[in-house]
C-alpha cells in the first residue's frame, strides 16, 4: 500500500489498531475523532490489514443459507448454460 494514503503516522495506526482489537469500537471512537479521522477508521484499517472483519455498515445481506432446499435443487439440476 502507498504509505502516503494513510491519514495518521504508522506508530499511531499500529497503536490504534491494537487498542481497537483489544477494546472494540467504543474504545477508539473518541481517539479517531480527535485525530481527525472517521470513528470507524480503526475498524476499516484492521479489516484492510486482514486482522479483523467488521460487520457490514447496515447493508442488506441475503437470508439464504446452505440449508435452504433451493440449493439442493440447484446442485441436483446442475450447471445452467445460457
Amino acid at each position: 500500500m502507498n504509505k502516503s494514503c494513510f491519514k495518521i503516522p504508522e506508530d499511531r495506526r499500529s497503536a490504534l489498531v491494537q487498542l481497537y482489537l483489544a477494546g472494540g469500537q467504543k474504545a477508539v471512537e473518541e481517539i479517531c475523532v480527535g485525530l481527525g479521522v472517521s470513528p470507524k477508521y480503526a475498524a476499516n484499517l484492521a479489516a484492510s490489514m486482514g486482522l479483523h472483519r467488521h460487520k457490514n455498515n447496515g447493508t442488506k445481506t441475503s437470508t439464504r443459507s446452505a440449508s435452504d432446499p433451493r440449493w439442493a435443487r440447484a446442485v441436483a439440476v446442475g450447471e445452467v448454460v445460457a
